[in-house]
């Protein structure tokens, strides 16, 4: 069940990124898709993350959410 979570969360994300189609929006969309992977790695994956793991991923989502935020401004 925690697969097709994570699946529904890759599949509206590669929804959203074929929306718009410039660089900027190809990034923004990269950093999202790598937020759900470590966070789903993170949650069921044996790997364990450092704090600086921790802190580039936070940066990643600050920016995927900034992004967005420019968007509907």
């Amino acid at each position: 069940q925690e697969i097709l979570r994570f699946l529904k969360q890759l599949k509206a994300a590669a929804l959203f990124k074929t929306l718009l189609d410039s660089e900027e929006h190809k990034n923004a969309f990269q950093r999202l898709f790598g937020v759900i992977a470590i966070k789903t790695d993170a949650e069921y994956g044996d790997r364990n993350f450092s704090e600086k793991d921790a802190q580039r991923v936070a940066k990643d989502a600050e920016r995927f959410l900034s992004y967005i935020k420019s968007m509907l401004l």
